[in-house]
């Protein structure tokens, strides 16, 4: 199924619009972002149409998509001397069509997962609303227990949808 005449990654897809691969097999479809933040940004797409939320795609699609994105980032990983690993995020936002966008984590080649090495607190940002972004900067103070034990009991009290 696809969406020719409403969907942007349809029409990547179908070769009716250009764009810069770094990845294809039988399913997906990577490609370099043309709006980047940071050089070598990719969008991972199904070649099918599926709505962009991830949460709602069948297991195995969902599985092939992070497969597929997976190794556009050990790609990209191996392209860049000061990337050690790249971020895959899900976001589903912009475009209505299942995407991954695998983002390179410039200047973590030799860094070792630590608290030193991850993102630094810049102060107490937290959002009620999508700011239109994804971020992992951590706020300066610590969440409080009590509230963390409400979200999660929110959270476990849905199941899976």
């Amino acid at each position: 199924m696809s969406n020719l005449d409403n969907c942007v990654f349809c029409r990547i897809a179908a070769g009716a619009e250009p764009c810069h691969v770094v990845y294809e097999d039988e399913r997906h479809l990577g490609f370099l972002d043309i709006f980047p933040n940071t050089e070598g940004f990719s969008v991972v797409i199904t070649k099918e149409h599926f709505p962009s939320d991830v949460s709602r795609a069948g297991s195995q699609v969902a599985a092939d998509l992070f497969e597929a994105a997976r190794n556009v980032a050990a790609k990209i990983a191996h392209a860049y001397d000061d990337v050690d690993r790249c971020a895959i995020v899900f976001e589903g936002m912009m475009i209505d069509h299942l995407h991954a966008k695998v983002i390179p984590l410039h200047r973590t080649a030799g860094l070792q997962p630590s608290p030193e090495s991850g993102t630094t607190a810049r102060g107490d940002r937290y959002f009620e609303a999508y700011p239109g972004y994804v971020t992992t900067e951590i706020a300066a103070s610590r969440a409080n227990d009590e509230h963390l034990a409400a979200v999660a009991a929110k959270v476990n009290s849905q199941g899976r949808r």
